[in-house]
């Protein structure tokens, strides 16, 4: 696979449970770095999760790979992309997603504001 396709099977890309809340809208968390401020900023929040899980996952089948890195427990794809947020404004975003050796569903390893 070349950079700039699609995410393989994007269709059935999950978000692993408590990864937004746990993670990506939680400002404690030691490896945030900044991203639950993004993302509330951007008009998500904990009182509903599940809109920012839904953006995330139209990101998988929408965005381009940029990149793809393969170890020794599967391949990761990096997948950039547009969001559009509860703001209304627009973002370009960054996502990686994991695929497990002898797995074909993409699992959301992490997301976070392009930096221009």
């Amino acid at each position: 696979m070349e950079p700039n396709e699609r995410l393989p099977n994007a269709e059935q890309a999950v978000v692993p449970p408590g990864k937004v809340e746990g993670y990506l809208l939680n400002d404690l968390h030691t490896q945030n770095q900044g991203k639950a401020q993004f993302f509330c900023f951007a008009g998500y929040g904990l009182s509903q999760p599940e809109r920012l899980e839904n953006d995330l996952k139209t990101m998988a089948r929408t965005g381009r790979v940029t990149s793809i890195e393969t170890t020794s427990r599967g391949t990761l794809y990096v997948v950039r992309g547009k969001l559009i947020a509860p703001n209304q404004r627009e973002y370009r975003l960054t996502t990686v997603w994991f695929i497990q050796i002898n797995q074909h569903v993409p699992a959301l390893v992490t997301a976070y504001p392009n930096k221009k």
